[in-house]
């Protein structure tokens, strides 16, 4: 442990123009920030964009308001390239550079297309499981290099352990995957969006209007808000490559199994082979983990 961390002291996390993802992977995010003298307690649109327009706000990412007295950029269908993490970076530092700073009640939402996974019951069965296990290292990871969880989290990024056991238990016994306690919720860290289940009650499957609609997504809410594109780039890395290990076929179901029948055991670094094939993803993983600057 004290080799690995002196080995991560000096290590700095990259900022890729590619996380070399599969190509048919999309997903979108929700920049949550605040700025300095902006006051809308009416909570209207048009005074975000109204001021946004006065600092010169030309990106693609479209303005809007969650809760009053907080701006929230949202983005369009993203994928793995250059184009994307360029303006991404280019969003955050313009709102820095404007003032904007997030504080204990701004989140960071990604939303992954989940319909590009095809993941199918047991692969599900391996991400609560996975969830279940991890959920207390997955927010120590998503909180970025703060040290606690914002203050937000526990009205609108609830923690769900006792759901995911309850989903295992249920599929044990009626052998199909019930999300429905996480369907359209902002109450928790995972939101499922626009779910309809098969006749047969076999497998989940999200609605197919558009191969890269936005809205066909699993949403993971448990990020603190963040302006650092390095933190924005670990996170969404984490969460795709946790949807693509868990509806792999040679994902280690006999070590997930032990894990979660032994989860006093398991450790972060379980955590990483499980969701990781590449090294360099392991390392950037517990640099934002342990905090270390």
């Amino acid at each position: 442990m004290k080799n690995i961390k002196n080995e991560l002291y000096y290590f700095n996390i990259p900022y890729r123009n590619c996380l070399k993802l599969p190509d048919d992977v999309r997903f979108g995010i929700e920049i949550e920030f605040n700025m300095k003298n902006y006051n809308n307690y009416e909570g209207k649109l048009s005074i975000a964009q109204d001021l946004m327009k006065q600092k010169n706000y030309n990106y693609s990412y479209n303005i809007c308001i969650e809760q009053k007295n907080q701006i929230e950029l949202v983005s369009e269908v993203l994928k793995d390239d250059e184009k994307t993490w360029d303006e991404l970076q280019k969003v955050l530092f313009f709102i820095i550079s404007n003032d904007g700073y997030c504080n204990d009640k701004n989140g960071a939402h990604i939303h992954i297309c989940e319909n590009m996974f095809n993941i199918n019951p047991k692969g599900w069965l391996n991400f609560f499981k996975l969830w279940s296990v991890f959920e207390e290292d997955i927010f120590m990871f998503t909180n970025g290099f703060q040290n606690q969880t914002r203050i937000g989290a526990k009205l609108y990024a609830r923690k769900i352990n006792d759901i995911c056991k309850t989903i295992i238990n249920d599929f044990n016994i009626f052998n199909y995957i019930n999300v429905s306690a996480l369907k359209n919720s902002k109450r928790y860290c995972i939101n499922f969006n626009r779910l309809l289940y098969t006749s047969n009650k076999e497998y989940i499957q999200i609605k197919n209007i558009d191969d890269y609609n936005v809205l066909n997504t699993i949403e993971f809410r448990s990020p603190n808000g963040t302006l650092s594109n390095i933190v924005w780039q670990n996170n969404i890395n984490f969460f795709i490559n946790l949807l693509l290990s868990c509806s792999d076929n040679n994902f280690d179901v006999e070590k997930m199994n032990f894990l979660y029948d032994n989860k006093n055991l398991s450790t972060e670094f379980d955590l990483i082979d499980l969701v990781y094939k590449d090294e360099l993803d392991k390392m950037c993983f517990l640099k934002q983990y342990y905090k270390i600057k």
